[in-house]
């Protein structure tokens, strides 16, 4: 039987099962109630061998780095990122624009420094660049 029922337009058991499994997963890996516009950095490809990481051409998860760039937990003002899952900047309230942004350009400059690695944005940015 197909993963999707053409005839009714409904999932499986197997599909609904799935996709239980998965959102428990994210529901323990990342802030899901939190307020944030989700990953904020592209996963990036390994441009050289980078010991304890990956070696070229390898895909790294940009969470990992930022992680082992020492970032959870930074803030400013009203942006922080998340200390359940490093690639999201969550927002308290009163957190500006300008926050997030300042945020993300320290993660980036913090994980660069770190590795000589440069992550870029997942998220759509109007009006602004980091």
């Amino acid at each position: 039987m197909p993963p999707w029922n053409s005839a009714s337009g409904r999932a499986t058991p197997a599909i609904k099962a799935k996709l239980k499994e998965v959102t428990e997963y994210k529901k323990t890996t990342q802030p899901m109630s939190a307020n944030s516009a989700g990953c904020c950095f592209k996963n990036p490809t390994l441009k050289e061998d980078h010991r304890d990481i990956g070696t070229t051409g390898t895909r790294v998860s940009a969470g990992m780095l930022i992680d082992m760039a020492g970032c959870k937990g930074l803030c400013i003002g009203g942006a922080t990122v998340s200390d359940q899952h490093g690639n999201f900047i969550v927002a308290a309230p009163g957190c500006k624009a300008a926050d997030v942004l300042a945020l993300m350009r320290q993660v980036q400059g913090k994980v660069k420094a770190a590795f000589n690695i440069t992550i870029e944005p997942e998220v759509v940015i109007w009006g602004a660049t980091l």
